[in-house]
């Protein structure tokens, strides 16, 4: 079995062929944080879609359950999200900058080239999806 991070608990509300609906529920530690607007906690549940899988176990509606990922796709998210879009706006307003020697040019061109890069990313969303799994087990 995988190396596994738990990821958040729900309730499974829905089941199909294809997938299960889950109902996440905010976490009590969030109830007097602060800071749970800043990480969209500020919702009392949210639904996710769970694609099924061969290796799942047998769920009913109304169960109890941990929703897990695998921990080396929270790394390559951050990879992914932050690091390649901090290295395209660094390396294009320094080039840009060497060839331009114009400060207001330079933003504007690295800026444009991340946005370039986070367009192409949510383009290959579902592609990148296919590779996150997310697995349930009973509470």
């Amino acid at each position: 079995m995988k190396d596994h991070t738990l990821c958040k608990e729900g309730i499974i509300r829905a089941i199909t062929d294809t997938e299960f609906v889950v109902e996440t529920m905010q976490s009590s530690a969030c109830s007097g944080c602060r800071a749970k607007t800043l990480c969209s906690m500020d919702r009392k549940s949210e639904l996710m879609r769970i694609p099924r899988c061969a290796e799942d176990e047998a769920f009913a509606i109304e169960d109890q359950v941990h929703i897990k990922i695998a921990s080396s796709a929270g790394a390559k998210a951050v990879i992914w999200g932050y690091l390649f879009p901090l290295l395209v706006l660094v390396i294009t307003l320094f080039t840009v900058y060497t060839f331009t020697h114009n400060d207001l040019i330079s933003v504007f061109v690295a800026l444009a080239c991340t946005a370039f890069y986070y367009l192409i990313l949510n383009r290959l969303n579902k592609k990148i999806a296919k590779k996150i799994v997310f697995y349930l087990t009973k509470l």
